[in-house]
């Protein structure tokens, strides 16, 4: 029997449910930025991009979180990822 992890969500999905728990949308996150670099790096999360030092400061501060959190999201998702496409091979 192969060892299967628990399902793993890209950040871009907690994103989504932050925004609608707070009923807010994805132009009021990114009117949150401070800067052009803040409103690009959150946009490319959402787009399916590794989260970027940037934009895992920009949300931590947006959201009342740690700019650890969303780096450890990413590498979670990122590892998840990764072992569901080798398990494919």
């Amino acid at each position: 029997m192969t060892a299967r992890g628990a399902k793993c969500f890209p950040p871009a999905a907690f994103i989504e449910e932050e925004l609608a728990a707070r009923s807010k949308s994805l132009t009021w996150l990114l009117e949150q930025t401070f800067e052009l670099s803040e409103e690009s790096a959150i946009a490319g999360v959402i787009g399916g991009k590794p989260v970027t030092r940037t934009a895992a400061r920009a949300l931590g501060r947006i959201f009342g979180t740690s700019t650890r959190l969303w780096l450890n999201l990413d590498a979670a998702w990122w590892d998840w990822f990764g072992w569901k496409m080798n398990c494919r091979e």
